[in-house]
């Protein structure tokens, strides 16, 4: 009964608090107009793509960064939509910049709002290969050129991306390279991935590369980084990074990580992350186009499955989202099995969240009319407190015409 009475409150407070459910503290679609220049334009959590003040930055047509159409898909992952962004390695250094919606009353993402590090994930594609001559791939080999990842900075003009030190979570790439015969190395054409903390080889800064998979033109792969600030010493934050994660599945260990004996992210006295960029680097391998930006405080919530094949919270798989998906729900809450057309893990509060959300939906030819979600919500809440004061193992929900 205490169980019981614990879910009535819980479903209480629904009505006035906001959902329990996990979303990402942003999301990009690139959902723009094909051809025009990413920076300049206001992403859906309302904060803008620009320039860093440094270093300097191409104007007008010199600039190809560009909203390209199509998409990338990737098995499980929500399907895409909308555009993507062309990456070209050249020019050398063109950056775009996107700064992050900040956690309530915050300033930026640090150690004190972050409990799991943040999180980003994107899909990128290599869509071609330049030649360059085998020795100058050999000299690139230990750091690749960078092409994504945090940034301490916000994004104002007078913050740069000069400092080394400001980088969080730097994604590399380098050309896959085999010693073909004893003493001769030769280019594959492939390509291999990497995590850095940031930019201060200086200071003995290594980049950690996947040296065991290898990926080619026109794969597309899934990307999740995540940097986790520690307050111990001055290079014990972590930045990780999985390639190619199953989405709606436990992370388990990250492919890579670039941890203790790297610097970690610094600027102006203090270690946070305001930012996430793009860059077109000439020691890339070729043209790159990438889709799905996403930025969270947990794995999930940069990893959302693709939608299920039947009508989503249609538990009991009736073809309408009604009160009998409430029972539904109700009976088997704490359940580690998913239920039906369901797409997260477990049966939980959040599960509640989006029942609600799609109450009254049908996938009949003639839809039912839906119940205005304070009906709804009071009709589960009800629902909970009869169960209260029956005998157990007996349910009672009462819905009025």
């Amino acid at each position: 009964m205490m169980k019981l009475f614990a879910l009535a409150c819980l479903l209480g407070a629904f009505a006035v608090a906001a959902p329990l459910s996990a979303a990402p503290v942003l999301y990009e679609g690139f959902s723009y107009t094909t051809g025009e220049h990413i920076v300049g334009k206001v992403s859906p959590a309302g904060t803008n793509w620009e320039d860093p003040s440094s270093p300097a930055q191409p104007v007008g047509a010199s600039d190809t960064q560009l909203v390209t159409e199509g998409n990338l898909q990737y098995p499980g992952l929500a399907t895409s939509s909308g555009g993507s962004l062309a990456v070209p390695r050249s020019p050398n250094g063109n950056i775009s910049r996107l700064t992050l919606p900040l956690a309530s009353g915050a300033g930026s993402w640090n150690n004190t709002n972050t409990p799991d590090g943040l999180f980003f994930s994107f899909t990128m594609r290599l869509n071609n290969v330049a030649e360059r001559p085998d020795q100058e791939a050999i000299d690139l080999q230990s750091l690749g050129g960078l092409f994504a990842g945090f940034h301490w900075g916000p994004l104002t003009t007078s913050q740069g991306m000069a400092s080394a030190a400001a980088y969080a979570g730097q994604v590399r790439i380098r050309r896959e390279i085999v010693e073909s015969t004893p003493g001769t190395f030769t280019q594959t054409g492939k390509y291999q991935l990497g995590i850095v903390k940031n930019n201060s080889f200086g200071t003995g800064t290594t980049v950690t590369w996947n040296t065991t998979q290898s990926w080619g033109v026109n794969d597309t792969i899934l990307l999740v980084g995540n940097y986790k600030f520690n307050t111990g010493t001055t290079d014990d934050d972590v930045a990780s990074l999985w390639i190619n994660p199953t989405p709606g599945a436990a992370p388990g260990p990250a492919t890579l990580e670039s941890g203790v004996g790297n610097p970690d992210v610094l600027a102006s006295g203090f270690s946070v992350i305001r930012s996430f960029w793009f860059r077109s680097d000439t020691a890339v391998l070729g043209d790159m186009t990438v889709d799905e930006l996403r930025v969270g405080l947990s794995f999930a919530d940069v990893t959302p499955v693709a939608a299920p094949a039947g009508l989503a919270e249609d538990y009991n798989q009736d073809n309408i989202v009604d009160g009998a998906d409430f029972l539904l729900w109700q009976r088997q809450f704490g359940s580690a099995t998913p239920l039906p057309n369901d797409s997260s893990a477990g049966v939980g509060a959040d599960d509640l969240v989006r029942w609600k959300a799609q109450y009254g939906q049908t996938l009949s030819p003639t839809p039912v009319a839906a119940v205005p979600e304070p009906y709804a919500l009071a009709l589960a809440a009800s629902g909970l407190l009869s169960l209260a004061t029956v005998r157990r193992g007996q349910a009672v929900v009462k819905v009025k015409a």
